[in-house]
């Protein structure tokens, strides 16, 4: 039950971190452009200029907005073909200056001869309508019409209108994250073989981007029947294609490019509802765990406190004696200088001596009986407090006893972050393994248990120097961290073994994690007065 839940803790803090680095996700290209607020029921023309790649490409777009809805007639002259294999035509959009992106229309050709054959330019006028009233006009090259968010590969942005009355303007950053990760999608290569395939309809290649877009992001695992049917339409209209039903491959074509579409989003949906329910259940579960802790603490509270109410008892009938004691020490050195002072009562007062030292032995041997009797409840309360400790470090990691000694194996792989990712060589440990440690540092700060010597252990075939160098590193990076969680320093030392001191033999890769490790021993009090005395 215990490694379950252990497992199940360590799930909902991938399932976390995971989400967090998905919100935190920006474009690594951002352009930045003038929005306008357009006047009510006027004529504003936009200007569209060509960015770097399309520096020929010009265009105009004149804006009316009337009624609640911006009217747009845009003209584009001198559009180059896109620059790479995934895009197969173009998408207007609307961006306002929070940030909001609508796809307010596709702009291509009706063959693919000008986009995809000929390098020649060409370009064409289309309507269309936006409820935005402040905005900017940007175009892209896409993979389909249907996408969600603009691409990279920027083609025309719309500059601030040269009538300025009645218009206010406003800057725009936009963060561009349509084809994020599209560099590894395997692209299906066109061939272009014969006079025929130079009237393919566009719709034909988009819906082939679109299906290799849903094939790479694995959206039939939760999508199945959806992906299917994009398949099947696609299917049907190659075939359409190829019998000479131009206008009929068109139409199915767009059809398997919304059905891709939506089988792509519902893929989005449902694989977000699963991790969600993963996270609620795996936090769940660890609410379970700290209401047991929370048990487990309330009742060891109880136990320490009724200890500590027998120690304070036996330390008053201690103090009880030793006040009899000392009234018993008094009353014999009284009787001695009686016994000198009074030669003649030599006898009656050698009685009283020895009856009183008959008392004073038997109420020193009580005194030594219940020092004894203190000294054992120190010690148990000492070793409930031990083994607290080694329950509590069993649950997050395997541990084991070494004759007195109690170890806490870590392995590296779930430490520290691979070498080959950290450009200073340093090593630097995982987000996913901090709540661990943090528990880790929680017990050894509570539990006076001694002194924790921090072993690094490596293996490979590198000198022993280096070995031994990587393994210090190791040690003292979980050394520093235990430290700055509350560990004291002093009962911390860190040491690097190299590869001199291996769970197991041999050069297989079981050997090598097993190897590879960060252990905590603890070394009791009396042990590490023992080591530190020969040391010195």
């Amino acid at each position: 039950m215990r490694s379950r839940r252990s497992a199940m803790s360590a799930g909902v803090l991938g399932l976390l971190l995971h989400g967090a680095a998905l919100a935190q996700e920006r474009s690594d290209f951002v352009f930045r452009a003038t929005a306008a607020t357009f006047p009510q029921d006027r004529k504003i023309e936009l200007k569209l200029r060509g960015t770097t790649r399309y520096s020929r490409t010009t265009g105009t777009a004149t804006v009316q907005y009337k009624d609640g809805i911006a009217r747009l007639t845009i003209t584009v002259k001198d559009l180059d073909p896109p620059s790479h294999k995934q895009y197969t035509t173009y998408v207007f959009w609307a961006v306002t200056p929070e940030g909001l992106v609508e796809n307010i229309g596709e702009f291509r050709p009706r063959k693919t001869s000008i986009l995809r054959i000929f390098a020649r330019s060409w370009g064409g006028t289309i309507e269309t309508a936006t409820r935005h009233r402040t905005f900017c006009v940007v175009m892209t090259a896409e993979p389909h019409f249907l996408v969600e968010a603009p691409s990279r590969e920027v083609v025309l942005a719309s500059l601030p209108p040269e009538e300025k009355e009645g218009v206010e303007m406003e800057p725009v950053e936009v963060h561009f994250r349509g084809d994020i990760g599209m560099e590894s999608v395997p692209w299906r290569e066109e061939r272009v073989s014969t006079e025929r395939d130079r009237e393919m309809p566009v719709e034909l290649l988009e819906a082939r981007r679109a299906l290799d877009l849903a094939r790479f992001f694995r959206v039939n695992e939760y999508a199945d029947s959806e992906m299917k049917r994009a398949e099947a339409l696609l299917e049907d209209a190659e075939r359409a294609f190829e019998r000479g039903f131009d206008e009929r491959a068109a139409i199915l074509a767009r059809r398997a490019i919304l059905m891709s579409e939506l089988a792509r989003r519902l893929a989005r949906e449902r694989r977000e509802a699963a991790e969600q329910r993963k996270r609620e259940m795996a936090l769940a579960d660890l609410e379970d765990q700290v209401r047991e802790l929370r048990e487990d603490l309330k009742r060891l509270t109880s136990e320490r406190e009724q200890l500590h109410e027998r120690l304070q008892e036996r330390e008053r009938e201690l103090s009880d004696l030793r006040n009899r004691l000392d009234a018993t020490t008094a009353a014999l050195a009284q009787a001695e200088r009686r016994l000198a002072q009074q030669a003649e009562s030599e006898r009656r007062y050698r009685e009283e001596l020895e009856r009183l030292a008959r008392q004073l032995t038997e109420e020193q041997t009580r005194a030594r009986a219940l020092i004894e009797e203190l000294r054992l409840l120190r010690l148990s309360s000492i070793s409930i407090n031990e083994h607290r400790a080694k329950l509590a470090l069993a649950r997050v990691a395997e541990t084991r006893d070494d004759e007195d000694r109690f170890i806490v194996v870590l392995p590296n792989a779930e430490l520290f972050m691979p070498q080959r990712q950290l450009a200073s060589g340093t090593p630097q440990l995982r987000r996913e393994v901090l709540p661990k440690l943090d528990y880790i540092a929680t017990i050894l700060a509570t539990f006076s248990l001694g002194t924790y010597v921090i072993e690094g252990h490596v293996s490979g075939s590198a000198p022993a120097d280096r070995l031994k160098a990587l393994s210090e590193a190791n040690a003292a990076a979980v050394a520093a961290y235990l430290m700055s969680k509350g560990v004291p320093s002093e009962r911390l030392k860190p040491v690097g073994r190299g590869a001199e001191a291996p769970l197991e033999r041999g050069n297989t890769p079981q050997a090598r994690r097993r190897n590879q490790r960060v252990e905590i021993v603890i070394l009791p009090s009396s042990t590490s007065a023992t080591l530190d005395q020969g040391r010195r």
